[in-house]
C-alpha cells in the first residue's frame, strides 16, 4: 500500500496560561517530535487521554494549525508549504474532517441540503465543475444510511446518529481520499456507536478511502483500525501495527488504558490468542 500521508518530527507548543508577567515567554511544548504515517485504504487510530495531545495533533494534520517544527506532505504535497493554485485546491478537499460535536458543526438553522451543499460548493471551487447538488445531496444521504427526504430537515429534528451521519456525508462531499475522525463517535450511544463504526467500514471498503481516527476509547480503536498509535504528553509512546497482538504492549501507559478498558491482563504483557 502506498503512503498517503507522512508526518516528521512535528512539534507544537502553546504560551503558558497564568503567567504573572504580561508578556511572559515560558511556553509548554502539546506536540514532541511525532512520526506517523498513513497508508492507503487503512484506518489509524490514534488514542489518547485528555490533555494527550491527540486532538491538537489532529489540528495540524488537517491543515488546521501550523507547526513550530517538522513537516507533512499528503499524496506527495506538502501541506504547509507554498503552493500553486492546484496544489491549494487540491489539497482543500483531499482530507475531510469530522468532528465530536455534530451539534455545533452544523449550522442549526440550515436545512440538511445546505449543510452537505456548503461541501458540494467547496468542491465546485476547487474542481471548476458545476454540480447537481438536489441529485448530490440525495445520492449522500443514501450513502450514509439516511433517506432523501431528509435534505429538507433541520439538525434539531435529527437525533444525534442522524445527524452524525449528515456530518459524514458532508465529510464525503468534497470526495476526499482521508478522512479525519476527532472523536467523531464519543458523544454517542453504544448502539449508535457501532452502526456508525460499520457505516464508516463500508465507506472505507466502497470509496477506498482512508481514516485517521482520534479517540480516547480503546474499544472502538479494536472494532475499527487496523493500526494504532498511543499519545501521552504530546509524544507517541507505543505503535501496534498489528491489532491481533494489541494486548502485547510495552508501554507502562498504553498497557494500563488497556487493562483498564479489557481487563486481559495486559500489565503481564500477555499477548493473544
Amino acid at each position: 500500500m502506498s503512503v498517503l500521508l507522512e508526518a516528521r518530527d512535528i512539534r507544537v507548543s502553546f504560551r503558558k496560561e497564568n503567567q504573572t508577567r504580561l508578556f511572559g515567554r515560558e511556553r509548554q511544548q502539546v506536540l514532541r517530535g511525532i512520526d506517523l504515517t498513513l497508508k492507503e485504504g487503512e484506518c489509524l487510530g490514534i488514542i489518547g487521554e485528555s490533555g494527550s495531545g491527540k486532538s491538537t495533533l489532529g489540528r495540524v494534520l488537517s491543515g488546521l494549525l501550523k507547526p513550530e517544527q517538522g513537516t507533512i506532505e499528503i499524496c506527495g504535497h506538502s501541506l504547509y508549504g507554498r503552493h500553486t493554485r492546484e496544489e491549494t485546491h487540491f489539497l482543500q478537499h483531499v482530507l475531510s474532517v469530522v468532528f465530536q460535536d455534530y451539534t455545533s458543526s452544523a449550522n442549526p438553522r440550515f436545512r440538511v441540503s445546505s449543510i452537505i451543499g456548503e461541501s458540494l460548493r467547496a468542491l465546485e471551487r476547487a474542481t471548476g465543475k458545476s454540480l447537481d447538488r438536489k441529485r448530490r445531496v440525495a445520492e449522500l444521504l443514501e450513502q450514509v444510511g439516511l433517506p432523501a427526504n431528509f435534505a429538507t430537515r433541520y439538525p434539531h429534528e435529527l437525533s444525534g446518529g442522524q445527524l452524525q451521519r449528515v456530518c459524514i456525508a458532508r465529510a464525503l462531499a468534497v470526495e476526499p481520499r482521508i478522512i479525519l475522525l476527532d472523536e467523531a463517535i464519543s458523544s454517542l450511544d453504544a448502539s449508535t456507536q457501532v452502526q456508525v463504526m460499520d457505516l464508516l467500514d463500508a465507506l472505507r471498503k466502497e470509496l477506498s478511502l482512508s481514516y485517521l481516527f482520534i479517540t480516547h476509547d480503546l474499544t472502538s480503536i479494536t472494532y475499527i483500525c487496523d493500526r494504532v498509535v498511543f499519545m501521552n504528553m504530546g509524544e507517541i509512546v507505543e505503535r501496534v501495527d498489528d491489532m491481533t497482538q494489541i494486548s502485547a504492549i510495552h508501554s507502562p501507559y498504553a498497557r494500563r488504558l488497556l487493562q483498564a478498558v479489557m481487563g486481559i491482563g495486559a500489565e503481564h504483557g500477555s499477548t493473544a490468542a
